[in-house]
């Protein structure tokens, strides 16, 4: 830290350690944690017609606006359509908008960081290494074994992604450059994830008249089977 305060935190969403920050550490830019205010929202809506459906549209609001002033827009017509104006919660969220809606904080490097539990993932990582009593000698032993072991974990990943290539899931050149770029236990999830959906999925074409001249346009749905039958 050369000494310095940090240029950004992140935390979750508590008025004493916004006021802590707030005067010890003046310029740093403090954001709240997102995955916990989501983590209220179901509460926070309860009675409100349509739930899901308003749920789908608020997390919409929050991760998909691109500019401030279409955050503004979206964030009053949702308050007025669902009759929250009078909940203090998105009140109080909308007055703080500056500390966890991304638009007003993409200007900043996090990291790709939007939320606490990366760092609570390590925490759990730790598990089994580090414990409430551990005095500060066991403490810096045991952090160096755990990350012996992490490394000593990657090494072998790396070693088995060189060695063994997976068989791969479809004939694409494209398939077998990301066995080269991606480890083992990484394309599993790639394919798992995409290239198996090649093989199950439904094309439609669509006859849109209003698609432009050239453009054919189509549809991609999950390939399912019917397995009802109806007899007299």
């Amino acid at each position: 830290m050369s000494s310095a305060p940090p240029t950004a935190i992140l935390t979750d969403q508590c008025e004493s350690i916004k006021a802590a920050i707030a005067e010890v550490l003046v310029d740093t830019i403090h954001r709240y944690c997102i995955w916990h205010i989501m983590t209220k929202l179901p509460a926070k809506l309860k009675g409100v017609w349509d739930f899901k459906i308003a749920k789908s549209e608020f997390k919409s609001i929050i991760y998909s606006s691109i500019i401030i002033n279409e955050f503004e827009e979206k964030w009053a017509g949702f308050i007025q359509k669902y009759e929250l104006q009078y909940r203090l919660w998105f009140h109080n969220l909308y007055l703080e908008k500056e500390k966890w809606i991304p638009v007003f904080l993409n200007y900043y490097f996090w990291a790709g960081m939007m939320s606490t539990q990366r760092s609570e993932s390590m925490h759990a990582f730790f598990d089994g290494y580090i414990f409430d009593r551990s005095s500060l000698k066991q403490f810096v032993k045991q952090y160096e074994l755990a990350l012996r072991f992490k490394y000593e974990k990657e090494l072998q990943a790396e070693a088995d992604s060189r060695k063994k290539h997976a068989a791969p899931y479809s004939g694409f050149d494209w398939d077998l450059q990301l066995q080269t770029h991606y480890t083992r236990s990484i394309y599993d999830v790639f394919a798992a994830e995409h290239l198996k959906r090649l093989y199950h999925c439904e094309i439609e074409r669509h006859h849109d008249f209003n698609v432009m001249e050239g453009v054919e346009k189509y549809s991609v749905t999950d390939y399912s089977i019917s397995n009802d039958f109806h007899g007299n």
